[in-house]
This record gives structure tokens, C-alpha cells and sequence, in this order.
């Protein structure tokens, strides 16, 4: 039996089904495209972080010891439903400068300021710099109320901000020498682009000055004598500071020395509820080399580059949390890495008194970490009255003036303390080492 060729309706009729069959597979495709292109960003998982592990690895390569591993490594990113926490002050002003040249008179331009909170503590809080312009005037806006300090590399004056006014601060310097010369590393090889700092003579916080050129060479005008010069680059280890003296000779050519190899090191500050932590101070101390310092950003992240390797202290601080004081050791030629999750602090107020009840005006007040080198710092006002933020909960070792007294500092609310120092001097002072002078 013969079999028969399908009719072209058959053929019609198949074709049709085809066709239906792919619009359908199409019409799937897009329907799923569509939704999870809608699937809000909260159900997306987060973006991994920025911040990786130390890479013991690399270190090795270059012949260094491997960087020590992080008590607490930034693993987690950041949620991005927690926005960040910021200090906001209730009341701002302006500070506006004014620098001048004593001899001939004329604008201080190109002249390195900071302004900072006074007693306030270490590392400093809300630190802000600027370079005045050809009219030798910079300005600051939106600076918290309260006693400020203004500074230069060779001048101090201390002042009062008042809610929405401003404070006009006057700097009259005397001129000091030319700096110019170069940064290398041991071979003599230019370093491009590295930070140069002055320390003043009368504080050990470093204020940024320049940065050298694509050749290494740099030029710094009017450093007061007994400055100190030094200067920092990413991946090497700090110079000496240079010492400004008498001898300093105008036309020349200073050489800054920078390690083969230095230490570097990012980071994260984040609250208890993982909330990043913006304007947050960092510092490392570091016995052989002046202080390195910032502030986190928006993100809570933090860099600090060109930092001496080996044993050191990670020093954090927020106006209203428990700060931070860590030893590390910093490796070399490579990064370390750090997480900061800082407590919830506390307020501690009250007033100073004398034995006779008299209120104590101008006394100092702290407190004090367990290596001495964090210090939260204020000063009573005339009535007596103070108080201290981000002090951590429990018992803590407070100081009015050189007594030391035990206070509990309560978990939930503000803790009330009203010392009372005896007029006699103690008969045996607590040992306080010096601390890091200038804001």
C-alpha cells in the first residue's frame, strides 16, 4: 500500500502550530526578563566590599614579613539600608581669617591653617584645614559653637564661636625661610607626589603643607625657625623630620629620604548596628615616626598611607561612642586591614568643686585609655559646670585635674559626678605621660 502526500492544509496547519510554539518560548523569555529587572534593591544581594583580606602572599613575594592578621577583619559590607551616622551639631558659626606679614606688612597667602575644637581631647575631633588665599583669608563654615583654636605652623590664637555669627581671627606672623629640595628614597630615585608636613614647634599633629612635583622637587615659603619638615608616600615608610634652625641655608637643596618599604592601612568604622560612622578621627601612633591622622568618610572607610611598619596603636574616636585603642603591627610593603565597631558611650557631667564649695573654673577633666594615649578631654566652665561624651560604660578612672577618682559610668543615661578636690596636692601624683601637645 502506497502512502499519500499530506495536503496543503495539513502543511498550513503545522507551520501555524510552529509559529505559535516560538511566540510562546519568546513571550516567557521576556515576561522573566521584565520581573526581575523589577525585584527592588533591597531583595538584591549586597555588593561584596572593597575591603579585602590582607594578601600575605604578595608580601612574601617582595621579600617582606607577611602583614599580621586583623583582630577583626572587614568581611561584611555595609548595609545599605543604614545610613550613615554623622555628628550634627545643634548650633554652627563662621570663622573667618585674616593673616598678615609683619615686616613689610602684606597678606600672608599660601599660608597652611587648621581649626579644631579645644579640649577636646586625642586624636582631635572635626578637624579642618585650609590655605589662605592672595588676601591671605580663608574661611570656615558651618563650625560647631564652642571654643575653637586656630593655628598655623608658627602661631596659635584661641577664640569663641557663637551660634550663626562668625569670629574674625587675626594670625600677624613674622616671615620665616624658603625650604626647597626634593624627596628620594635610599637610591637617590625622585618620589613623585609625596605629602609634606610641618610640625610646629609647640605641637607634635602634623599640618599638611604641599606635595612635591612629578620629579620629586618641592618648595615650602616662610617656615617659621624650629618647625620640623618630613614628608609621606604611599607604599614607603616616612623621612626623618627635617629640623628648620638657624643654619637652614635659602638656596639649598634639602633632601627628604623615604623607606624602600612602609606600611599601609585602610579600614572601616562602623556603629553596634553596623551603621557606618562619618567624621570619625583615626590615628596610628607610631614611636618612630610623628602621628598619622583622618577622618572616615560617608562609608565610614578610612585610608592612611606611608606609615612606619611594626608595632603601633589604632586609635578611633566619635563624639558620642566609646572609642577605639588597638596595638597592631603594621606589615611591610603591603596593606593591613581593620574593622572598628565602636560602643555605645555615654555622657558624664556634673561641677568641680573645692573643699569649701567653691566652683573650680578652668579645671581640666579626662578620661584616659588603658595605654594613655586616647584621652577624651574638657575644661570646667566659671560655674564649674562640664561634661565629658563617648565615656565607655562601667568603671573608669576619671581625672579632675591630677586626682584620679573611680566612677561608675552607668549603662543606660547620662552618669552624674561632682568632684571635689581637696586643696592640699595630692602626696603622690598618678603617673600621666605627656601627651601629644597642639590640637
Amino acid at each position: 500500500m502506497c502512502s499519500r502526500a499530506p495536503s496543503d492544509a495539513v502543511k498550513l496547519g503545522g507551520a501555524l502550530a510552529l509559529v505559535l510554539a516560538l511566540a510562546l518560548v519568546i513571550g516567557a523569555v521576556w515576561w522573566a526578563s521584565e520581573r526581575s529587572s523589577t525585584i527592588p534593591d533591597a531583595a538584591l544581594p549586597d555588593a561584596p566590599s572593597q575591603v579585602h583580606a590582607p594578601r600575605a602572599a604578595e608580601a612574601a613575594a617582595l621579600g617582606a614579613p607577611p602583614a599580621s592578621e586583623p583582630t577583626a577583619r572587614v568581611a561584611e559590607p555595609v548595609a545599605p539600608s543604614l545610613a550613615p551616622l554623622v555628628d550634627t551639631p545643634r548650633a554652627v558659626g563662621t570663622v573667618l581669617v585674616r593673616a598678615t606679614w609683619n615686616s613689610p606688612a602684606a597678606p600672608a597667602a599660601g599660608l597652611a591653617v587648621r581649626l579644631v575644637a579645644r579640649d577636646t581631647g586625642y586624636p582631635p575631633l572635626g578637624v579642618r584645614e585650609a590655605r589662605t588665599d592672595a588676601r591671605g583669608e580663608a574661611r570656615f563654615e558651618r563650625v560647631p559653637a564652642g571654643a575653637v583654636e586656630l593655628a598655623s605652623d608658627r602661631q596659635r590664637v584661641a577664640g569663641q564661636v557663637e551660634p550663626e555669627s562668625a569670629w574674625n581671627a587675626e594670625l600677624k606672623l613674622e616671615r620665616g625661610l624658603e625650604l626647597r629640595g626634593r624627596t628620594i628614597d635610599p637610591a637617590g630615585r625622585a618620589v613623585a607626589h609625596a605629602e609634606l608636613f610641618l610640625l610646629c614647634a609647640d605641637s607634635d599633629v602634623p599640618l599638611h603643607a604641599t606635595e612635591s612635583d612629578n620629579s620629586g622637587q618641592f618648595r615650602l615659603f616662610d617656615v617659621a625657625l624650629g618647625s620640623r619638615v618630613f614628608a609621606r608616600a604611599k607604599d614607603r615608610s616616612p623621612s626623618r623630620p627635617y629640623a628648620v634652625d638657624g643654619n637652614a641655608e635659602a638656596g639649598f637643596e634639602h633632601l627628604l629620604t623615604l623607606g624602600e618599604r612602609g606600611a599601609n592601612l585602610i579600614g572601616q568604622v562602623l556603629d553596634e548596628n553596623e551603621a557606618p560612622v562619618a567624621g570619625a578621627a583615626v590615628c596610628i601612633e607610631h614611636a618612630g615616626s610623628p602621628p598619622a591622622l583622618t577622618e572616615s568618610d560617608r562609608e565610614g572607610r578610612f585610608v592612611l598611607n606611608g606609615l612606619e611598619p611594626g608595632s603601633a596603636r589604632l586609635l578611633v574616636r566619635f563624639a558620642a561612642l566609646a572609642p577605639h585603642d588597638e596595638a597592631l603591627e603594621l606589615g611591610w610593603g603591603g596593606r593591613d586591614e581593620r574593622i572598628v565597631r565602636l560602643a555605645a558611650g555615654r555622657s558624664v557631667g556634673g561641677r568641680a568643686f573645692d573643699e569649701a564649695g567653691a566652683p573650680l573654673a578652668g579645671l581640666e577633666l579626662s578620661w584616659r585609655s588603658a595605654s594613655s594615649t586616647l584621652e577624651i578631654r574638657t575644661i570646667s566652665a566659671a560655674d564649674g559646670s562640664f561634661g565629658l561624651r563617648g565615656v565607655p560604660v562601667g568603671r573608669q578612672r576619671l581625672y579632675a585635674g591630677d586626682w584620679g577618682f573611680e566612677v561608675e559610668v552607668e549603662e543606660l543615661g547620662a552618669t552624674t559626678w561632682n568632684p571635689i578636690l581637696p586643696q592640699r596636692a595630692p602626696e603622690q601624683l598618678e603617673a600621666r605621660p605627656a601627651r601629644r601637645r597642639g590640637p
